[in-house]
Formats: structure tokens, sequence, C-alpha cells
């Protein structure tokens, strides 16, 4: 399933690509996700992603990797976790772009390709669909705020913090 999301803030590219590196704020953006972690700087995180689909109640232990980043203007995660307690696994990949608004500010640009496995993977497509879509939109909604209200952006080069 690959969803995208679009929005602007009105911050710099290099504010916003800084701030995209402070894991506690990105993650605090994200509905049930919890645990989150720093393991290698830049390279490799950890987060717990929980969330209802369905009938279901799903814990999603998470290894995310850094696949690539071209600073200060695109960025790519992969992800992949498994909730052994309802048979189900999930892996994707989240990217993000950069540019600058036309009428400044930054335009952000998120696309996910996720794919479910096992149980959860029975819902059927509409479900699992409309419920990525309504959590995509509200992380995109939610960094765009957090980002707006940033006044202590750090500058160009990626921050990470252990969360």
């Amino acid at each position: 399933m690959r969803l995208r999301h679009e929005f602007e803030v009105d911050r710099s590219v290099d504010e916003v690509w800084g701030r995209l590196w402070d894991v506690e704020l990105v993650a605090g953006c994200i509905r049930g996700c919890t645990d989150v972690r720093t393991v290698e700087p830049f390279r490799s995180y950890a987060a717990t992603i929980s969330q209802s689909l369905g009938p279901f109640r799903v814990a999603f232990p998470l290894a995310i990797e850094v696949r690539d980043m071209q600073p200060p203007r695109s960025l790519s995660v992969a992800g992949t976790g498994r909730d052994a307690r309802i048979a189900s696994r999930v892996q994707g990949t989240l990217d993000a772009c950069l540019s600058e608004a036309d009428g400044g500010g930054t335009r952000v640009v998120v696309d996910v390709d996720l794919a479910l496995q096992g149980r959860i993977a029975t819902l059927g497509h509409g479900i699992v669909e409309r419920k990525g879509r309504d959590e995509l939109a509200h992380f995109a909604e939610a960094l765009r705020e957090t980002l707006s209200r940033s006044a202590d952006a750090p500058g160009t080069e990626p921050v990470a913090r252990d969360a």
C-alpha cells in the first residue's frame, strides 16, 4: 500500500531538516508511538507502534534503519516489526522530501509504502488503506503544527537525541 501526504511549514528547509533529526519530536507526532530510542545516531532507531486495526490491537516493536539521506533535501527510512501475539508482521518505508515552498517556507512530501503480513492482513485492503491514510494524515498535520511552532530549530546538520 502506497500513501502520500504533502504540507507546507513556515520554516526554512534547513530548520525543518534539523528538526527531523529530533527523534522525540517526530515520534511525538505518531499516535501510539512509545519506547523510542536511538540505536546508532543517523543510522538506526527503535520504537513500538501500538494501534487498533479492525478487531485487532497490535503492538509492533520496530527496527528502523536510515536507508539514504541527502541533507537537507531528502531522507529515506525503512522499518520492520512483528507482533507475535497476533502472528503479524509489518514492513515499510518512509521517504520525506523537502523543497522551498512558492510563498516561502518549506514544502514537505511524505511517501509511505507499507506491507502487512499474517492475521492482520486478513482484514481487507479497504480497512487497512483507510487506517493508513488516517494515520499518515494525522502524523503529517501533527508534524506540520510542531514544526511551525518550533522557534528553536537547529541548523542544517542532523541532530539526534537519545529518546
